[in-house]
């Protein structure tokens, strides 16, 4: 059995805590250098690091803090994957820019749809780019557009754990999105929410073409919701999130809605359920610090819905580590468990 294992950033908690030395004050930017080391069956070591620069570019107390995230590993088999993004926050937050440009040359899994057992694992290559602008229409209200192409080609292709009589079509393709978003957002915080409510609406619309045939055969549209709310509870925080994605049309298996990952259905490997549609329901506490360390406890439901159905129970707990006390930053440490196993995931800021 795979574990969902996200790259663990074994020494980030000391790293962090003597990048933090400089003066801590919200006004200043900031700069935290990370090692990335892990380890994945399909991979082998894994061996990189991130660098994470947060700064503002208006007064501290109008204005949410942006980043600027560098990320780069290889793996024992030469797999490599490395990403830049920057996320812009305009003075007194009257706009909003985020821009990821991303390579990749790493496995990935693929099930079959409604996230059965049968299981196929190929290397994806190719390049990524994103553009999300938005502008604010409101006290707390945003609208924005939305940009994504990416062009990816898919080989070694292994079949050994698929039992089906009809092996899947794996093959790659580029594709072009656009998108349209709709946000409210009352949070105190952006990267460590304490209080406060976030809404997103997105409607979007997929081109894509086939690698194999050449044909510019397949259009999609997609409708995607993501609701969450953060409240006191005691000295800590309950927050919970609903979320759902929907695809109308004709897409190719990757860029079909997904749950798994370290952010959304903590417990299922990346891209392990995969259907027309996915949705989730999670909540989580999270305590209070003492000397920068919090813990968490969380639990949640998923279902997809379409070709395949299945319920999607996880539960799990984990550490935090406050890596800038002054931008709620954190790292966080996870264990989940899910209906077809558990996985420890390791990442900056909190899941949502």
């Amino acid at each position: 059995m795979r574990f969902p294992i996200s790259p663990l950033l074994a020494l980030c908690c000391l790293v962090g805590s003597v990048v933090h030395a400089q003066a801590d004050t919200s006004s200043r930017a900031r700069l935290a250098i990370l090692p990335v080391l892990g380890s994945a069956p399909e991979t082998g070591g894994q061996f990189g690091a991130t660098v994470v620069r947060v700064f503002r570019t208006g007064p501290a107390a109008h204005t949410r803090p942006s980043q600027l995230q560098v990320y780069a590993i290889t793996t024992a088999q030469r797999q490599q994957r490395a990403f830049v993004q920057l996320d812009r926050w305009g003075s007194g937050n009257a706009t909003r820019t985020r821009v990821r440009g991303e390579w990749q040359h790493f496995p990935l899994t693929y099930f079959a749809e409604g996230g059965a057992d049968d299981e196929a694992l190929f290397t994806a290559a190719g390049p990524e780019v994103s553009l999300l602008q938005l502008w604010r229409t409101g006290a707390a209200q945003y609208r924005g557009v939305g940009f994504r192409a990416r062009d990816l080609r898919v080989s070694d292709v292994d079949l050994t754990g698929w039992t089906r009589a009809v092996a899947p079509d794996l093959v790659g393709s580029a594709a072009i999105t656009g998108q349209v978003v709709d946000i409210r957002d009352t949070r105190d915080h952006i990267l460590g929410p304490t209080a406060g409510v976030f809404r997103q609406f997105t409607l979007g619309g997929t081109g894509s073409r086939d690698h194999a045939t050449g044909h510019r055969q397949r259009l999609s549209a997609r409708l995607a919701g993501d609701l969450r709310r953060y409240d006191s509870l005691g000295r800590g925080v309950l927050a919970t999130r609903v979320s759902a994605e929907a695809l109308v049309g004709n897409a190719s298996f990757d860029l079909l809605p997904a749950a798994g990952a370290d952010t959304l259905l903590r417990g299922y490997t990346r891209g392990r359920v995969r259907d027309r549609a996915v949705g989730a329901a999670e909540m989580e506490y999270r305590s209070a610090t003492w000397h920068r360390v919090g813990f968490a406890g969380f639990a949640g439901m998923g279902a997809s819905a379409g070709t395949g159905h299945q319920w999607l129970p996880t539960v799990g707990a984990g550490v935090r580590y406050l890596l800038q006390p002054a931008d709620r930053l954190t790292v966080r440490v996870d264990y989940a468990r899910g209906r077809h196993g558990g996985g420890l995931y390791v990442a900056l800021g909190e899941a949502f």
